[in-house]
């Protein structure tokens, strides 16, 4: 009797197990995350923004992959308050992992899908000084800055840019403002507006070519432009 009892037990559990679950799958094919906002953390000494999900919840899971990236504005709840504060605003920097749990030993514990962030005001600050605080070095001789080394470097950003335009769109960079840079690439001011503006998504962006990011050679431009005011 016993026997049959904790055998009745058992599979009472199985069965709900499996009802919870199916049960969830058909939340989640229903479910609107259109305002779905993470929340604000600290791991490892670096700000971060979580969104929890679970194994039974794939289009939660795609739907985070497909609108949160490095360069967006996000808003974060604080854990203490279980709120979003609507005036403090943060860039998302960088996704450093898709499988997080806060406490690995726990077996049912939740994942969660870990981004990197700065607070905007921060970020812009930060990204500000990159481009007008980097040293300066003065390679060049003479005054003849017109030479093909020049022509060189436009047509390398040009060339970049085009062979990458599909990923940065991807990231939800506009076409039309990769357009403006490839079409002017000597307009200094635009382009370091764009590399200002989307320095978390061009870090991403390995340029197997120049074994650098993105990132890295259009700053190698500007600076190029820095130490030679008179480029055209």
């Amino acid at each position: 009797m016993d026997i049959f009892f904790i055998i009745l037990v058992f599979f009472s559990f199985i069965c709900f197990y499996f009802y919870s679950k199916q049960k969830e799958m058909k939340m989640d094919m229903e479910a609107d995350y259109s305002d779905i906002i993470g929340q604000k953390e600290e791991i490892d000494g670096k700000l971060c923004l979580l969104f929890e999900y679970t194994k039974y919840q794939p289009r939660k899971y795609d739907y985070i992959l497909d609108n949160f990236f490095p360069g967006q504005s996000v808003f974060a709840i604080d854990p203490r308050t279980n709120e979003a504060d609507p005036k403090l605003e943060y860039v998302i920097l960088d996704r450093i992992d898709l499988e997080y749990k806060k406490d690995s030993k726990e077996l049912f514990a939740p994942f969660y899908i870990v981004f990197t962030i700065k607070p905007r005001e921060e970020y812009n600050n930060y990204s500000t000084s990159i481009v007008h605080n980097a040293p300066v070095q003065n390679n060049y001789a003479g005054n003849n800055y017109q030479d093909n080394r020049y022509s060189n470097y436009y047509n390398e950003i040009i060339s970049v840019l085009n062979e990458y335009k599909t990923e940065l769109i991807r990231h939800g960079i506009n076409d039309s403002e990769i357009d403006s840079i490839i079409t002017s690439p000597q307009d200094k001011q635009k382009l370091e507006y764009f590399v200002e503006k989307y320095e978390p998504i061009l870090r991403t962006i390995e340029v197997a070519s120049a074994a650098a990011t993105l990132f890295d050679l259009l700053l190698k431009f500007l600076l190029v432009q820095a130490s030679n005011p008179l480029m055209i």
